[in-house]
């Protein structure tokens, strides 16, 4: 009986250790500077004479050696973006980092997102702020002042026009745990933590169409 105990033990021990090292996890790393996406990602004219915001969703997979090898659209709102995006995503097949789980080399999908923002009148070029922003920063403010109602109303504002932000998911996490809302700030934090695990790049193309100043007026 003691012997048959103690391998008990010692299976239990050993099968404790296997489940620790299956959470290893270590994402990929771009292997070139990041400023290339912005290089080569311009607001087009037509959107901006509109005055019109999209999004492109892309998703691809890095394969054991961390080629880029496969190439999905999750979804965009028009054709002219997202070939933009995606030939600008394909250019970096040879720039990837393998992603690993458990010390291992493994195939892997991940999430590139690029949102182009017509901003529009601003006093100055260094107050532009896309909506989501401005509706963040809100919602941050609020909740320093513990006004997480209206914190809430913002962060859910800001969530509307950015779903992929890992940060705007980590504050309504903090908002609805002040709220004791245990559902609600779980499912937040899931989906922070799966967004942090799977979005490789968030990418922000903005256009500003009326800069106004005391002497001057520029049109995009």
């Amino acid at each position: 009986m003691k012997l048959i105990f103690l391998f008990t033990l010692t299976l239990i021990s050993v099968l404790l250790k296997s489940q620790d090292s299956i959470s290893t996890f270590d994402k990929a790393k771009f292997l070139d500077d990041k400023a290339i996406f912005y290089d080569n990602l311009s607001f087009p004219r037509d959107m901006a004479i509109a005055g019109k915001s999209g999004m492109v969703v892309l998703s691809f997979r890095l394969n054991e050696r961390g080629i880029l090898d496969s190439l999905d659209i999750v979804s965009f709102s028009n054709e002219t973006i997202l070939n933009d995006v995606a030939q600008v995503l394909l250019s970096t097949r040879n720039k990837w980092t393998p992603t690993y789980e458990n010390s291992k080399a493994i195939p892997y999908w991940y999430k590139f997102i690029v949102y182009y923002d017509f901003i529009g009148e601003v006093t100055s070029t260094t107050d532009a702020k896309y909506p989501a922003q401005t509706y963040f920063e809100k919602a941050e403010k609020y909740y320093e002042k513990e006004k997480f109602d209206k914190s809430l109303e913002s962060i859910n504002k800001a969530l509307q026009l950015r779903p992929y932000s890992v940060d705007y998911f980590k504050l309504r996490y903090n908002i609805n745990t002040a709220l004791h809302l245990e559902d609600e700030a779980r499912l937040d934090k899931d989906a922070y933590e799966t967004l942090d695990k799977n979005v490789m790049e968030v990418i922000d193309i903005a256009a500003i169409g009326i800069v106004r100043t005391t002497t001057t007026t520029r049109s995009y």
